[in-house]
């Protein structure tokens, strides 16, 4: 009995020894599961928070875009007006103030555009497609004042030369008719006709020199136009008309047949300056027109595809705008 009892114990005690591990065992998987579950539900809100966080810093940064954006447009409205405005003397004082705001426009779409590139990735979808729109109407606007800026240039320079070398052009009509008038003073051969030739040619004279000086100021405001031919056309006229009063001082002198010698020689002359005036264009302003199409005419064309899409993408932009979320 003792030793069936001893056995009996013994078979307990190894039936004990053998399910306590178990048991523990179990506790510990637990554990780590627990631990685990744990971890993952922290970093599940690390991540989830740190996404939070991008998505609000992303927003700030669209809605800087936006305001950026709304500061440019002034520049915008600025430059596109002077762009489509016809070129009259004057233009150059606004085309000089669009000129002025372009670098620091460029500089602001540039800063706009990286926002929106960098927000895109954590906005919301909806929002990611209006900050798209947005980038694209902020990419075609920066074209636009990348081609405005030679526009703006021919533009200033064409104004400023159209108004001084037409003010020239219209002293050099009334300086050619005081000369007709001096010649057919001369031709009535008197004294006192004679001496009005000489006081025409003057005039003429003085018209011509203030349309020179104002000739020279145009051709070094707008080289392109070429407009040095029209100044060679009126010191040549000039050349005629002292010319002319030379014969008028020989004839008052009394000198009439070397005078009348003279007259083979100014006629030559003459016709001379006839033949420079043909040459010419119809008058400066068509040599400035045509030479501002030479300069601008890709650049604007170029313009106005860019002003198309800027275009487009503001309707994009009102249409998002206007469109309830989730729709």
């Amino acid at each position: 009995m003792d030793v069936q009892s001893e056995d009996i114990t013994q078979g307990r005690n190894d039936d004990t020894f053998e399910k306590a591990p178990r048991r523990k065992s179990g506790r510990v998987w637990i554990a780590i599961v627990a631990v685990l579950v744990l971890a993952l539900i922290g970093a599940a809100v690390y991540l989830g928070l740190q996404q939070m966080g991008r998505q609000r810093a992303a927003e700030s940064d669209l809605d800087e875009a936006v305001t950026i954006l709304t500061g440019v447009e002034d520049a915008v409205i600025a430059v596109d007006e002077v762009v489509q405005a016809e070129i009259v003397p004057g233009l150059e004082a606004t085309a000089t103030a669009a000129l002025d705001m372009l670098p620091q426009a460029r500089k602001d779409l540039a800063e706009a555009i990286e926002l929106l590139t960098g927000a895109r990735v954590d906005l919301r979808e909806d929002d990611q497609v209006l900050a798209q729109a947005l980038q694209t109407a902020a990419e075609a606007r920066s074209d636009m004042l990348q081609e405005a800026e030679p526009i703006l240039s021919a533009n200033k320079a064409a104004a400023e030369a159209l108004q001084l070398s037409t003010d020239a052009w219209a002293l050099v009509a009334e300086a050619e008719k005081l000369s007709q008038d001096a010649v057919a003073q001369y031709n009535k051969h008197t004294k006192d006709s004679v001496t009005q030739s000489t006081e025409f040619s003057k005039q003429a004279v003085q018209k011509l020199t203030t349309a020179r000086s104002a000739m020279a100021t145009a051709t070094v405001a707008f080289p392109d136009a070429k407009l040095q031919q029209f100044v060679d056309y009126i010191d040549a006229r000039q050349k005629l008309l002292e010319s002319s009063m030379s014969i008028d001082a020989t004839w008052l002198a009394g000198k009439l047949e070397e005078a009348n010698g003279m007259l083979a020689a100014y006629a030559t002359q003459e016709t001379a300056l006839i033949e420079q005036g043909k040459t010419l264009p119809a008058s400066p302003s068509i040599a400035i027109a045509d030479a501002y199409e030479a300069l601008a005419a890709e650049a604007t064309d170029r313009y106005f595809m860019a002003r198309d899409r800027a275009r487009a993408a503001d309707d994009r932009v009102r249409e998002l705008e206007t469109t309830p979320t989730g729709e």
